[in-house]
């Protein structure tokens, strides 16, 4: 997201939604989390997500309002956790109990430890184009997303393989500039379809009613782009505007 190659290009990484801060904890519990798969919590308009690790651990992402004491300006706290060049407030073991109580009190799982914690602010950015010429991004260097659908990851997988695909095309002549410059132009239309707070989705008639009511909160949660994108946002009865 620090991209060199995006600004030595002079590429505009435009904000297309507010920040999120998110209190992370990574905890063990001494024994079975509930289920194998993530949870996502929605309540009074916060997004969270419980995550199961395995032999005991699981991680718990809380989305933090304006009004929580947890969310403070960097460097605040007397602890901090170092990640890159930046500092984010470390958090208490008190913190954790008090947001599964506010948040997901049928979380009945005792809290052995707390292995690390840290609250983090997500950005919502995405890059005004995706490259130029022999110059092009991917991933995070031409979006960011939340963290709850680990968007800008798996996009970021799929983009590098069409990518390559397309450069192996041109460099044995099978393809020319503006196989590079289609990608370009959908992946940055895909993002801009995206990035609106309906996802480029509409509802159907199969829409249930707490879909509907949770649709924007919803829609960052899909874990994936382009086709299944599609396929997942159909089994919560949405399709994709044409």
């Amino acid at each position: 997201y620090r991209s060199s190659v995006r600004r030595a290009l002079e590429i505009e990484f435009d904000r297309v939604a507010d920040p999120q801060i998110f209190a992370v904890f990574e905890i063990h519990t001494g024994g079975a989390t509930p289920g194998e798969e993530m949870r996502v919590v929605l309540t009074e308009g916060t997004t969270n997500v419980l995550w199961p690790l395995g032999a005991g651990h699981c991680r718990w992402s809380f989305e933090l309002r304006d009004g929580d004491a947890f969310a403070e300006p960097r460097g605040k706290r007397r602890l901090a956790v170092q990640v890159g060049g930046g500092a984010y407030p470390q958090l208490t073991p008190g913190d954790l109990q008090e947001l599964i109580e506010d948040r997901a009190p049928w979380f009945q799982a005792s809290v052995e430890e707390v292995d690390w914690s840290v609250a983090v602010r997500f950005e919502h950015r995405v890059a005004e184009s995706f490259g130029e010429g022999r110059v092009w991004l991917a991933g995070d260097a031409a979006h960011l997303g939340g963290p709850v659908g680990v968007r800008s990851m798996n996009a970021g997988v799929e983009e590098v393989h069409d990518l390559a695909d397309r450069i192996a095309a041109v460099a044995e002549g099978e393809a020319g500039q503006e196989a590079l410059e289609e990608y370009g132009r959908n992946r940055r239309e895909a993002w801009q379809g995206l990035a609106a707070p309906d996802g480029g989705l509409r509802v159907t008639a199969r829409t249930s009613d707490r879909v509907r009511e949770h649709l924007e909160a919803l829609v960052p949660c899909i874990p994936a782009t382009g086709r299944h994108y599609e396929l997942l946002a159909a089994q919560l009865g949405l399709e994709v505007q044409g």
